[in-house]
């Protein structure tokens, strides 16, 4: 005797993606297309050898109180899902359906677009701390798909976690012409290629304390002429607000360009007829395989910023 048994079959979602934030590369080479901290849900990115591996730990991000209520998050490498319950205050995402039910009752419902604002302090200091503020969240469906792009928050290296390679780079403490230290100033520097046409750039943060190391790679030593190798022609450039200062959370994207003193040259002694000459950019020579400190006119130690007029 056989006993034949027939099931109705529901499917229940619980939660439902909602949005991705990937944690993209700031320091070093400049791309067009932004570099993850590290592969994030698929192994399909090149990522430069400076770069290593990086997971940002859950302890590490503080969501603040405008964040939906029913939000969770899974801390993947290089990547956090947002997962909602809800779509708006009136229609959840959690649903059951019958194998016969319409396509529109399997859709999934468009949710309330929401903001999410938040912290990143890495415990390992292997990156600067910041703030993020993301708006118009919300409504993204396939998060297997590896091009899908959701929200991307930059976030650079400090000086502990920049490691430099055989090409070397330049290193410096940042400092404000009225005294105060330009902590987690960005700075960019522009290398006007050799034996080819073009340039790359390159670009690092400063630490609380306004310390930076800025690391070149993907940069090749340049042809000897005689017994020596001729140097880069680079242009620099520094972005800061003089209110993203020590303890207080910054949102980079928000920083504006500063002016900066002429630098003291190798030949020089820091004495000069126009030391106290600003400008947007300043350039000066790098020799591939140093790591060349920078610091201004009239200064022992200090690169010297100013607020743009």
């Amino acid at each position: 005797m056989s006993l034949r048994h027939n099931f109705q079959v529901f499917e229940t979602q619980a939660r439902y993606a909602s949005d991705l934030v990937h944690w993209v590369e700031g320091s070093g080479p400049v791309f067009d297309q932004p570099r993850p901290l590290a592969h994030a849900l698929e192994n399909t990115l090149e990522i430069n050898l400076l770069d290593a591996p990086l997971k940002i730990d859950p302890e590490s991000i503080l969501l603040t109180d405008r964040t939906p209520s029913d939000l969770t998050l899974t801390h993947k490498t290089g990547v956090m899902i947002l997962w909602r319950l809800n779509a708006n205050d009136s229609k959840t995402l959690i649903s059951a359906h019958a194998k016969n039910s319409s396509a529109d009752a399997r859709t999934r419902p468009l949710e309330t677009a929401y903001k999410v604002s938040g912290t990143i302090s890495d415990q390992q200091k292997r990156v600067n701390p910041r703030e993020f503020n993301l708006v118009d969240v919300g409504n993204f469906i396939d998060v297997s798909d590896p091009l899908a792009k959701g929200h991307e928050v930059k976030l650079y290296r400090s000086p502990m976690g920049t490691q430099m390679g055989s090409l070397g780079g330049v290193q410096g403490r940042i400092q404000w012409d009225t005294g105060e230290i330009a902590s987690w100033a960005i700075i960019t520097c522009e290398v006007t290629l050799k034996h080819t046409t073009g340039t790359h750039s390159y670009s690092a943060q400063a630490d609380i304390n306004g310390d930076f190391r800025l690391a070149f790679a993907s940069l090749p030593f340049p042809k000897k002429e005689d017994d020596s190798r001729p140097p880069y022609a680079c242009t620099l450039t520094v972005s800061a607000l003089k209110s993203a200062s020590q303890q207080k959370w910054h949102q980079p994207d928000d920083f504006v360009t500063a002016e900066l003193k002429e630098l003291v040259g190798d030949d020089e002694e820091g004495e000069d007829e126009d030391e106290d000459e600003f400008s947007e950019s300043i350039d000066f020579d790098f020799f591939t395989g140093k790591i060349q400190r920078l610091k201004s006119m009239g200064s022992d130690a200090f690169l010297i910023i100013k607020e743009t007029e």
